[in-house]
């Protein structure tokens, strides 16, 4: 019996010790991905946007993203002051950029693969025009439109995983990325829409919908025409599936 024991023992040790010394499969290098990035989808289905990775020497990369957005559909307001909200135009794009670390000594494979780090910027237009009605007391008391221009940069860092599979594809994983955001807009009203009542009327509402954006629409800003500009912190997150080459 102790010699089966030491039999068996002896047979795993030595299984254990030939894995070690086996050398590691050497996995295809491939400096390029190219990326799709689904996780506008979820505030429109019109928005579409996609990226280019490229590896760098010391387990580094850069990537560029770009795309086209839409600024989202806008219901009537629950306490029904406005009503009939229609986006009648809706263009826009988005830019981004970041410089990624890939630490070797935590990732078992090189770049990129694994955990990274790193700093990001990036960049979205909105131009949207909006056409409402301005009920009060459940009667009509103005008609119009509203033409904005949403303009929003954010600097900041990010942490994320990235998988690879097969040698070609991969899928991206932002998973924290605070963010300092400047937020620039345009407001300007048409027809009958007051620039004080009206205009607030739609900011207020637009603020519940969106309130870092609506934080550019104090009472101060509420005006016929106008542009205003503030700061606020923000925060990026995304999967992205690509493919390499």
């Amino acid at each position: 019996m102790n010699r089966i024991v030491f039999f068996l023992a002896f047979t795993f040790l030595n299984l254990s010790l030939s894995g070690q010394e086996e050398p590691k499969k050497e996995r295809r290098e491939f400096k390029n991905t190219i990326k799709w990035n689904p996780t506008p989808l979820a505030f429109g289905s019109e928005n579409l946007v996609f990226g280019y990775e490229r590896v760098l020497p010391k387990n580094r990369t850069a990537s560029i993203n770009l795309g086209l957005i839409k600024f989202p559909v806008l219901a009537d307001n629950p306490s029904g002051v406005l009503k009939n909200i229609e986006r009648t135009r809706a263009t826009g794009f988005t830019v981004s950029a970041d410089y990624r670390f890939y630490p070797s000594k935590r990732n078992r494979l090189p770049a990129p693969d694994g955990v990274y780090f790193g700093p990001f910027v990036n960049y979205f237009r909105y131009n949207t025009d909006f056409s409402l009605d301005v009920y009060e007391a459940g009667v009509l008391e103005a008609n119009g439109g509203l033409n904005s221009q949403i303009d929003i940069v954010f600097i900041g860092f990010q942490l994320g995983y990235q998988f690879v599979f097969w040698d070609r594809f991969t899928l991206d994983m932002i998973l924290f990325g605070p963010a300092l955001g400047m937020y620039g807009a345009d407001f300007k009203a048409e027809g009958d829409i007051s620039a004080d009542q009206d205009m607030q009327e739609f900011f207020d509402y637009l603020k519940e919908q969106f309130p870092l954006i609506g934080d550019l629409a104090t009472s101060g800003d509420a005006k016929a025409t106008g542009a205003s500009t503030s700061w606020s912190v923000g925060y990026r997150y995304s999967i992205s599936i690509g493919y390499r080459f």
